[in-house]
């Protein structure tokens, strides 16, 4: 276990910690409560009982996700980094790290414990459960087989799954990603107004650079993380749970600081993925309930078209960014051995040797590429399993007026196309908006509607209540 070297090292801990907390604290609370005040638009629907327990364990996760990553960029000096000469993960972060995931342990499993008995989960959820887990399963066989036991923290991912699953959490109980989505682009973007040299990206030396994919300025914004990519693709992921917010007052506020956000981070993917998230939710608006789910499938399928055929269709190796490079040299590698791959941390591997890829490849670029190289057809089989059940399940929500699950996996395959969401092993800074929405999309899938064309489920576009109007903006 990591200790900090000086009292000063351990004051500045607590205190990044408990100002991110006490922001969490006031901030969470009350946008749960938001929440709990907002009418069903199907007078019969109950909101889910366990709401506060998964609230809870979306708030831990939330900070187990983001406050290493922010102490890390508080206390180093921001570099560009490369597989070979990646920056040394400070004590500090290293124990904040620690400290949140086994917090975070600790929830699901007390909440799991104390959890209603009498829940019940249907067929889809079971089936959907083993999608969701089989990718981890793999990831850690991989491991196991490599380095032997696993470290413990990489149980943190099944833990949120199997507690996601008992709570039987819904669509609804996602609306408090609408908030934390707004907290990470709007703190991003203080960072880079109030202190450059930590918000914003710089070169190997330190100094911040030019880019050419600058929208605002001359340098991207990075944020919380430490590269304007990864700011990209949690902003693009988080995006569509602005759909899910309380009025129409919260939705363009939340929309406007993520666009700005997006925009700063300079991320063409994230951008991309934003937009196309949108228009598929904006055309599916405009039709007639049994055509939604037609203009879903398709939407989905041309999505995930775009996310498989990319890469193989890719000959240049300078293509988007020597991405061509990467993909070419990851689909030669898993030929290799195509059932099994080259191992969960292939990618670390070759940089310590001479190889045919960039020295930017930490990972495929490409979900499809990423699980072939790292996992074989065994992990690739087992994700594209589950993201065909949480298709399904997005289709249909579609169909009966829900569109958060139809933008969610649009942005998530357009995202996949160049950059790679989740490895499906631990908590990563991505894991929150990479994981969670995908496994609560995935073990729902709504149930038989009565044939009428106007029902709407509770999620979808909520009016904002009368009495409510003079409460605050959800970020301000």
């Amino acid at each position: 276990m990591f200790e900090p070297k000086t009292v000063d090292t351990a004051i500045l801990v607590i205190f990044i910690g408990t100002a991110i907390s006490a922001g969490a604290t006031l901030v969470m609370p009350w946008a749960y409560g938001r929440m709990r005040r907002t009418k069903s638009a199907i007078q019969h629907e109950q909101p889910n009982p366990s709401r506060k327990q998964i609230s809870t364990i979306l708030i831990v996760a939330f900070l187990a996700c983001t406050i290493p990553g922010l102490t890390q960029v508080a206390l180093t000096k921001r570099r560009a980094n490369a597989v070979a000469d990646v920056a040394s993960t400070t004590q500090a972060a290293a124990l904040v790290s620690y400290a949140l995931i086994y917090l975070t342990l600790l929830c699901c499993a007390l909440a799991i414990v104390r959890k209603n008995s009498s829940l019940e989960v249907g067929q889809h959820s079971q089936i959907a459960l083993w999608a969701c887990l089989a990718p981890w399963a793999l990831a850690i066989a991989h491991t196991m087989y490599e380095t032997g036991m696993p470290p413990i923290h990489a149980a943190a991912y099944p833990a949120v799954v199997l507690a996601l699953y008992a709570f039987s959490a819904t669509i609804p109980d996602l609306r408090i990603l609408a908030p934390m989505i707004g907290l990470v682009a709007a703190g991003s973007i203080t960072l880079g107004l109030v202190t450059p040299a930590k918000g914003l990206m710089a070169g190997a030396s330190g100094a911040l650079t030019d880019s050419e994919k600058a929208n605002f300025g001359s340098t991207l914004l990075a944020g919380f993380y430490n590269h304007p990519n990864v700011l990209g693709v949690i902003l693009a992921l988080g995006a569509p749970a602005v759909l899910l917010a309380q009025s129409s007052r919260a939705r363009w506020t939340l929309i406007g600081i993520v666009g700005v956000a997006v925009l700063w981070s300079g991320s063409r993917t994230a951008l991309a993925a934003t937009l196309a998230a949108f228009a598929a939710v904006f055309i599916a608006k405009l039709l007639s309930s049994p055509l939604r789910g037609k203009w879903a499938a398709v939407a989905l399928m041309a999505a995930a078209a775009t996310m498989v055929t990319i890469p193989l269709m890719t000959t240049d190796a300078h293509a988007l960014s020597s991405r061509g490079r990467i993909w070419i040299g990851s689909l030669a590698a898993w030929r290799e051995n195509p059932v099994f791959g080259k191992g969960h941390a292939w990618y670390s591997e070759i940089s310590k040797v001479r190889n045919d890829l960039i020295d930017i490849a930490f990972h495929g670029h490409n979900m499809l590429v990423n699980s072939l190289a790292t996992g074989g057809l065994l992990t690739a089989v087992t994700v594209g399993i589950l993201l065909l059940v949480a298709s399904r399940s997005a289709a249909c929500w579609a169909r009966q007026g829900q569109f958060y699950p139809l933008a969610y996996m649009v942005a998530f395959f357009v995202t996949g196309a160049t950059e790679v969401a989740t490895k499906f092993r631990d908590i990563d800074p991505i894991f929150w908006v990479a994981v969670i929405p995908l496994v609560v999309i995935a073990i729902n899938q709504p149930k038989s509607s009565e044939r009428s064309h106007t029902t709407v489920p509770a999620a979808s576009f909520p009016l904002e209540p009368s009495d409510q109007t003079d409460l605050p903006n959800v970020v301000s």
